[in-house]
């Protein structure tokens, strides 16, 4: 008389099921610390774009993991083979996330660098527009402007030119 007793292989499969299923749950009660992060750098040789692993600490909202990014992609790479796309005293002076738009004043510094950088300011942006992106598949636009003026349009003077 055979006793329903499993085979070897049969536990080795349910031991792979239960332990799954509990990874998954562990996974989603204890969500891990960092967040990986692919930037994108030139090259110091050539100008095309060369991704980066990066691990970001974990944000709460998205108006905080984007910038979070943002100011981790300012401090340049880690790879020496790459350069960076803004100078370091590049600052964030402020950022909005809607559903799918992130609007970005950044400081003069960016437009203005006194330090000699591998590509254009024209380059910088788009490669910057690339990487949020690439890493946050959500946002479909970008708005950027450098201290609330749209790089490359005349500027803004309202009423000012009716009143001379």
């Amino acid at each position: 008389m055979r006793r329903n007793i499993l085979t070897r292989s049969e536990y080795a499969l349910a031991a792979y099921i239960v332990a799954f299923v509990l990874s998954v749950f562990l996974y989603r009660v204890f969500p891990p610390e960092d967040v990986r992060v692919v930037t994108f750098f030139p090259g110091v040789i050539t100008p095309r774009l060369e991704g980066e692993v990066h691990y970001l600490p974990r944000e709460e909202t998205r108006e905080e993991q984007v910038e979070e990014f943002i100011r981790h992609l300012f401090l340049g790479p880690k790879e020496v083979t790459h350069t960076p796309l803004f100078t370091h005293d590049t600052r964030i002076l402020s950022l909005i996330v809607t559903d799918t738009t992130v609007y970005l004043d950044l400081s003069k510094e960016a437009f203005f660098s006194t330090e000699r950088l591998q590509v254009s300011f024209r380059q910088s942006l788009e490669a910057l527009r690339k990487n949020v992106f690439f890493n946050f598949r959500y946002i479909k636009e970008m708005n950027i402007t450098i201290e609330g003026q749209l790089p490359y349009e005349s500027p803004f003077l309202g009423d000012l030119e009716k009143e001379m």
